[in-house]
């Protein structure tokens, strides 16, 4: 489902949340942890600080926490700026366009997935995630503010 850019950045951002406030790690320490190789996740890392995800601090004490807080942070927030939105919608049952104009048999079904797809990364916060599988309602009062802050490139392909 996502890139490897995307899946790193997403399980960075959880180990940083399971360890929110107890100390700055490292990129090296993140990468051993997750799996991922470091002079990579290092660039995933300084990508996530550029887009104010991650906070850095410099020197031999320094290293990554988050910046936004996990019940604040969703995944799109994450995996966004590492997922290019498809241009176009190539047909699944061949080479040509399909849209809403000039739909194919499975336009319709495979618009509801990919539509269903963004809104779970819009709407779900880093904190759900970490909290298990939990019914929706129960789920934290922040959420209702993420959703509020589904990113526009999402809600634009959402109304498509």
């Amino acid at each position: 489902m996502l890139s490897t850019t995307a899946d790193h950045a997403l399980r960075a951002v959880l180990f940083l949340a399971r360890q929110r406030g107890t100390r700055l790690t490292s990129a090296e320490e993140i990468a051993h942890a997750i799996g991922a190789p470091s002079n990579y996740l290092s660039k995933v890392l300084h990508q996530l600080r550029r887009s104010g995800v991650v906070a850095s601090s410099p020197g031999r004490q320094g290293g990554f926490s988050l910046a936004i807080c996990p019940t604040q942070l969703t995944i799109a927030d994450v995996v966004g700026q590492f997922e290019p939105a498809p241009a176009t919608s190539r047909c699944l049952l061949g080479d040509r366009l399909c849209d809403p104009d000039t739909p194919c048999e499975a336009h319709s079904r495979w618009a509801s997935i990919r539509q269903a797809y963004r809104i779970g990364l819009a709407t779900t916060t880093i904190a759900e995630l970490l909290s298990g599988d939990k019914p929706l309602g129960q789920r934290v009062e922040a959420t209702r503010s993420a959703r509020a802050r589904i990113p526009r490139s999402i809600a634009r392909s959402i109304t498509k």
